[in-house]
């Protein structure tokens, strides 16, 4: 069992992070570090804590019977993006009489209960929405740490024994998507309603494990798409076996009326249902007809989910009795039929009840941006350290710019990065990565977070080992054959041979290291002759729109004053506010980076891309970006703006000062008149 630790300098407490334990089954290693490294490098080992995890075919489970094994745990991204794509098919985070439940009461707070935490997200979003209600998210397994906020309470346990909850204590309880988690819906059901006040809404989101022929959704995909139907009936027949009916959301609406065999003798059931069930491409097509039942901007996220969805059911068919390679071959064949057009599938999406709301359709955007579960105990060591309340690595040598719980930030902040470049690199990255005889090429990246880049390009260079590094286990990551994760201060040495590394990728480590010029120097050492070094990175500035040479006091004075702050406290620590516009001197032969005047690159390109900071739709800057990723840089504006609250504090703000500065730039920068821009760079050469 992984545990890590958050310190609060400030209070005294100690809260622990919990994850697998992934010592067995697979290499190479989850999270742990697999070098030599004594303080920071580690994973802490204890058997006083309760085991949340068990390993299932190489990937975690939760440990309890009662937990149906389907989905594995680590797969972070692949929830959040279900998380979206959601969001915008429902045009919400809910739907029905939500708000008209939650509104204010007078002599008491409105209380909300979640079944099936997973990310955090979603209750986030809704808390945020409603800062007057009180959220309860209960989850079996602690999936990710997240931020304490004022108005949820995060807990862990089995729930499917038993609620722990008075009776008739909730306003409203969600299930979400707990088809995967619970064997038995029904007694869930039950338990929902008798901690419901009488009037209290139960709200479920959830699916069949069923595919659709998209010209008549009556109808089984059987002759569209007979692999991908292969392996829904494989999944509902292991569903079968372990007692959950996977028919179970068609079920539902008779489940809960008045009368059926759900309910004990004192539970009347429940009036007003309603059943909402939203139809989407399994695996959109941009061009055919499958994309008129979506926004066509979450288009890449439905096939993103669509892809890992289908790799995260080998543990299913392997549990069905399909050998590895048989298992394998058919989730292969799967992916290279959805990708065809002719043979699109489709899902369907059921939420439970009304769906007549007042809600405003959001698409993806929401300005709640963190999320936290934990567990309590008093004598681990960690890598973390609570900075105003929110996670920064331990590390003297590390910056403590953004706080490094805010997962969804991270992952979108990925998805505009590739939207902007067109890809996951830009240069002669698949020159310098082609297959050379003898041995195999070796790529080190610096900056893992979510491991949403480095997984990405192991798949598209399934003949490179890569070996991705961090100052901090930000989360678990689904093994890969081909990519080493490891934990440890790199600022300090890099825990590497020389001349051991065909290309070195820096991504957006000015958040990460003070001094960037020894990181350098250290990559310049594990290179071997031509190697390749990337950087991906910005510099902490807005730009006036209308001239990009100018700042943009004129057009933004709050944001403008949130950079300046930005880049005093960055230069107060150590750190060159301006280090993308000066790494290609750096980078050069004969720069003073380089000791004795030897050493250096050749062939330093750096590609810049400006992008709106909050994008407006019907204006100028849109033609900067795809207007499919819009909806992403408002979210990242505003997540990113949330996450500065710290470093105002550290400049001097008092909180109310930090506060209002922060809520005065979101209010400014969503007025077209304020728009501003920012710039990223990608820097890359080839060493001497």
């Amino acid at each position: 069992m992984g545990v890590f630790a958050y310190c609060d300098a400030e209070t005294g407490a100690t809260v622990f992070h919990v994850i697998p334990d992934s010592s067995v089954e697979y290499e190479p290693s989850v999270i742990y570090s697999e070098t030599d490294s004594s303080a920071s490098g580690e994973t802490i080992q204890s058997d006083d804590l309760p085991g949340y995890f068990f390993l299932h075919h190489g990937r975690p489970q939760s440990s309890s019977e009662n937990v149906a094994k389907w989905y594995p745990s680590d797969n972070i991204r692949r929830y959040v993006v279900r998380y979206l794509t959601s969001n915008s098919i429902f045009g919400g985070n809910y739907v029905g009489p939500v708000k008209e439940m939650l509104t204010p009461i007078e002599g008491r707070q409105r209380q909300v209960l979640e079944l099936g935490t997973r990310t955090g997200t979603w209750t986030q979003a809704m808390a945020a929405e409603f800062p007057h209600v009180h959220f309860r998210s209960v989850d079996v397994i602690p999936m990710l740490p997240h931020v304490p906020i004022s108005n949820v309470t995060f807990e862990v346990y089995d729930f499917t024994e038993r609620l722990l909850l008075e009776d008739e204590s909730q306003d409203v309880v969600f299930l979400n998507i707990i088809l995967e988690v619970v064997k038995d819906y029904r007694a869930i059901v039950r338990e929902a309603y008798r901690v419901l006040r009488p009037g209290g809404l139960i709200h479920i989101n959830d699916h069949n494990p069923h595919c659709w022929d998209p010209e008549d959704i009556t109808k089984p995909a059987q002759q569209t798409c007979p692999q991908a139907y292969r392996i829904c009936t494989i999944i509902r027949q292991c569903l079968s076996t372990m007692g959950i009916d996977p028919d179970t959301c068609d079920k539902l609406p008779q489940w809960l009326a008045p009368g059926s065999e759900v309910w004990d003798q004192d539970q009347r059931g429940f009036a007003s249902i309603h059943s909402d069930i939203r139809v989407y491409p399994f695996y959109p097509h941009d061009g055919y007809t499958c994309m008129r039942y979506i926004d066509a901007r979450i288009a890449p996220f439905l096939r993103n989910l669509a892809v890992s969805s289908m790799r995260d059911v080998l543990g299913l068919l392997k549990d069905f009795g399909l050998g590895e390679k048989e298992a394998d071959k058919l989730i292969g064949d799967s992916m290279e039929e959805m990708q065809q057009p002719d043979k699109c599938g489709a899902v369907l999406y059921h939420v439970i009840p009304n769906p007549e709301s007042e809600y405003e359709p959001s698409a993806i955007e929401t300005d709640s941006t963190i999320s936290q579960t934990t567990i309590q105990s008093d004598d681990l060591p960690g890598y973390f350290v609570l900075h105003h309340g929110r996670p920064q690595p331990a590390g003297d040598n590390n910056v403590r710019w953004y706080p490094s719980d805010n997962i969804r930030r991270c992952i979108v902040r990925y998805f505009v990065g590739v939207s902007i470049f067109g890809g996951n690199y830009v240069g002669p990255v698949k020159e310098t990565l082609s297959p050379v005889s003898g041995r195999l090429r070796q790529v080190l990246e610096l900056g893992t977070r979510t491991g949403t880049w480095v997984q990405a390009m192991a798949e598209e260079f399934p003949d490179v080992h890569f070996r991705s590094l961090d100052v901090i286990p930000m989360m678990p990551h689904v093994p890969c054959h081909n990519v080493t994760f490891e934990v440890y201060d790199f600022t300090n040495e890099l825990l590497l041979e020389d001349q051991s590394q065909d290309a070195v990728f820096l991504n957006l480590i000015l958040e990460v290291v003070r001094n960037y010029r020894a990181i350098i120097r250290e990559v310049y050492r594990v290179f071997r002759p031509g190697g390749l070094i990337y950087i991906n990175d910005h510099n902490p500035h807005c730009w006036d729109p209308e001239d990009i040479t100018k700042p943009s006091q004129r057009a933004n004075p709050h944001g403008y004053r949130i950079c300046n702050i930005m880049r005093k406290s960055i230069s107060s620590m150590g750190i060159d506010p301006d280090t993308c516009d000066k790494l290609p001197l750096w980078l050069a032969p004969g720069s003073d980076l380089w000791s004795g005047g030897e050493g250096g690159f050749k062939d330093i390109k750096s590609d810049i891309r400006t992008y709106p900071f909050y994008p407006h739709d019907g204006h100028a800057c849109m033609n900067l970006i795809d207007s499919r990723i819009a909806p992403l840089l408002r979210n990242l504006a505003l997540s990113s703006m949330q996450d500065m609250s710290g470093l105002l504090k550290d400049f001097g703000l008092t909180d109310h000062e930090g506060e209002q500065l922060i809520t005065d730039s979101i209010e400014g920068m969503k007025h077209p008149e304020s728009c501003a821009l920012l710039e990223v760079y990608c820097i890359y050469g080839l060493k001497l």
